[in-house]
Order: structure tokens, then C-alpha cells, then sequence
């Protein structure tokens, strides 16, 4: 059950990581160098991807095409960032896969006063 209490904290520790994101996004070119693994998928990876993307509510044409080009996984076990094999050969790809992690990284303001939607 949600209460005042922590409802402040939560916003509170959300506040905090808004601020220190500034600090990933300037080693952002470093992560994506250091972090990112090429991978052929198959079509039916592309499918579940699309679906995945789907049901966390990308819904513009456009945005979705982008995500699956660009297929971004993270991959707990090995600590790096499953992307298609085509950006490796794309002079922008490099772009790409960053574009991709920062719109993933995007908070959003569920109200005018805190972080947390109920």
C-alpha cells in the first residue's frame, strides 16, 4: 500500500538518479563501444522483438522500424548490448545504437509533483 512516506521516497530516490544520469551520458560513447555485440538475428527474433517493443507501447511506425534495426538486448549474463550485425557495416550505426539506449533512458514526469503514476 502506498502512503506518503513513500511515496516521497520513491520520489526522492528517482529525483537522484535524474541527476546523476548526466554522468552516463557523457560515457555513453564509451559504453557502446565497450559494450555492444553484434548479432545476426533471425527473422524470428525480429518478430519477438517487435512484439516486445509493442507491448512496452512503441507505437509510431517509424520508432518501432527504428528499434528493429537497431535490436538492442541487454544481456545480464555477459554484461553487454545485443545490437543487429547491419549497424556494424552502417557508417551511422555507432549514432544508432546510441539514439536507441538515450530514448531508453528518457524519464518521464508522471505528474506535475512526482515520478510515480498510481
Amino acid at each position: 500500500v502506498m502512503n506518503e512516506e513513500l511515496q516521497s521516497n520513491a520520489h526522492i530516490v528517482v529525483r537522484s538518479l535524474i541527476n546523476t544520469s548526466d554522468a552516463f551520458h557523457r560515457r555513453l560513447d564509451e559504453f557502446v563501444y565497450s559494450r555492444s555485440n553484434y548479432v545476426h538475428y533471425s527473422s524470428d527474433d525480429i518478430a519477438a522483438a517487435k512484439e516486445f517493443w509493442q507491448a512496452l507501447g512503441v507505437r509510431d511506425d517509424t520508432l518501432l522500424q527504428f528499434f528493429l534495426e537497431v535490436c538492442p538486448r541487454w544481456d545480464f549474463d555477459v554484461k553487454c548490448l545485443h545490437v543487429s550485425a547491419v549497424l556494424q557495416r552502417d557508417p551511422a550505426g555507432h549514432n544508432k545504437i546510441k539514439t536507441a539506449v538515450l530514448f531508453c533512458l528518457k524519464w518521464q514526469n508522471w505528474s506535475d509533483t512526482r515520478w510515480m503514476k498510481f
